[in-house]
């Protein structure tokens, strides 16, 4: 029954640390494990990179582009985002008992949170924390972030707004004001923090173990975390999709790869040949060219 605290920056490996976590949970929960990552936007596991934020964006900020293994919306990191994961049995699971932790942690630093739109958490309206679940097995997996002092103006800069020119089941993120912890509680740290979540875990659930993140399962969790930042997870995982306005040329995506062209209502024309080159292709590699086209600003 471990709190287990990672070091490393690496979102990928962080992501894994905390999948293994839960793929064994019978040798570890409860269990806290408790991360910082490096500049980063995460996605729900059922969520479309593309509708969610601007990629490009993404990449030309610097941040990595990650899929967790739970559902939920998007969310962004940096070393001012404190990540935490409450592990616990699938049949011991219930929200509120770690809704009211977090709360409570919040509380001893002088700062009063409430649950918003049942999975974030508010701080005079303002979200401060989103939060998500997964169940494998007998095992249930709670985790969120805390915005502690994280950059808002790059995370705005990212989320820029939803892009409305795809047809999808995939799952939106709910738009929310934000703010950092500081923002209320000027002197409190991360650190402060991750020990105030420490204080309340032990508190319900008794003296832990501590665990750095590393000595576990290094060989495991480090061949899941190249499997977590391949293309093929982040991108080709995205639910079936139609790109593009009814007006103009569309593409159906599945798999993430470009299955057909949709021709304009109405209109049966032979599409342009760069275009029709897109099919068989993985949408990943197309998609800057198929924005400029899909907004206007370019013909192709």
């Amino acid at each position: 029954m471990p709190i287990v605290e990672s070091g490393a920056g690496d979102v990928y490996r962080n992501l894994a640390v905390e999948e293994y976590l839960l793929d064994h949970a019978a040798d570890f929960t409860p269990a806290l494990f408790l991360c910082r990552n490096e500049g980063a936007v995460v996605i729900g596991k059922n969520q479309n990179p593309w509708r969610e934020c601007d990629v490009e964006r993404v990449a030309a900020e610097g941040l990595a582009l990650a899929r967790r293994v739970s559902g939920g919306g998007a969310v962004y990191h940096d070393s001012g985002n404190l990540n935490y994961s409450f592990l616990c049995a699938r049949g011991d699971y219930h929200a509120e008992t770690f809704y009211a932790m977090v709360i409570a942690a919040l509380e001893r630093l002088g700062v009063e949170a409430r649950l918003m739109k049942s999975t974030s958490l508010a701080v005079a309206g303002l979200k401060i924390s989103g939060n998500a679940f997964a169940f494998r097995g007998g095992a249930a997996l709670h985790h969120g972030t805390l915005l502690v002092s994280a950059d808002l103006e790059r995370l705005r800069r990212v989320f820029a707004g939803e892009r409305r020119d795809f047809e999808t089941h995939a799952i939106p993120s709910v738009p929310a004001a934000v703010a950092n912890l500081s923002d209320f509680a000027p002197s409190v740290t991360v650190a402060d923090v991750a020990a105030a979540l420490i204080g309340e875990f032990e508190k319900r659930f008794g003296a832990m173990e501590r665990l750095e993140a590393s000595a576990i399962a290094p060989s495991a969790v480090e061949a899941l975390a190249l499997e977590r930042r391949r293309p093929e997870w982040i991108y080709d995982r995205t639910p079936a999709f139609t790109a593009g306005r009814p007006r103009r040329w569309r593409l159906r995506v599945e798999e993430g790869v470009v299955r057909e062209l949709v021709p304009p209502k109405n209109n049966a024309a032979t599409p342009p040949e760069a275009l029709a080159a897109m099919v068989g292709r993985r949408f990943q590699e197309i998609a800057a060219t198929w924005t400029a086209y899909s907004i206007g600003a370019s013909k192709i």
